[in-house]
C-alpha cells in the first residue's frame, strides 16, 4: 500500500482466494488475492506482465498493540524491470501507506468494541 492510495474494496473476508483491487492516483487500479491469511502471516499477489508482485505481512503481539510488517518481492522473468522501474516508489511511499494501514485497521476494531 503505497501513500497515494485513493481506496482499496475487498470482495469478501480476509481470507485466501478472496481477491480485490487497490486504486492510486500513480498506479491505478491494481488487481490483487489474497493467497494466504492466517496464523500471523498474510500474502497478497499481483498479477505484472511477465512477473508476480507479493506482500507478505507477518503480525507479532507487541504487548497490547501488533506489530505488522510488510515484505515485498517480485518473481518472475520481468521482476528486475519492475524492481527498477517501481522501487523506489515503494520504498518511498510503503512506510505512509503502511501506516494509514494500520489506522484504519485501529479505527475498525475501536467499532467493533462499540
Amino acid at each position: 500500500m503505497d501513500a497515494d492510495v485513493e481506496g482499496v474494496e475487498i470482495d469478501g473476508p480476509f481470507a485466501a482466494g478472496t481477491k480485490g483491487h487497490t486504486d492510486s492516483r500513480s498506479s491505478g487500479r491494481v488487481e490483487w488475492q489474497i493467497v494466504e491469511a492466517g496464523n500471523g502471516r498474510a500474502v497478497i499477489e499481483f498479477p505484472l506482465p511477465g512477473a508476480v508482485g507479493r506482500f507478505e505481512w507477518r503480525f507479532e503481539a507487541a504487548g497490547e498493540r501488533t506489530r505488522i510488517t510488510q515484505r515485498c518481492m517480485l518473481e518472475g522473468d520481468q521482476a528486475e524491470v519492475f524492481a527498477k522501474a517501481a522501487g523506489p516508489g515503494l520504498e518511498a511511499g510503503i512506510p505512509a501507506g503502511m501506516r494509514r494501514l494500520c489506522e484504519a485497521m485501529e479505527r475498525a476494531a475501536l467499532l467493533r468494541k462499540a
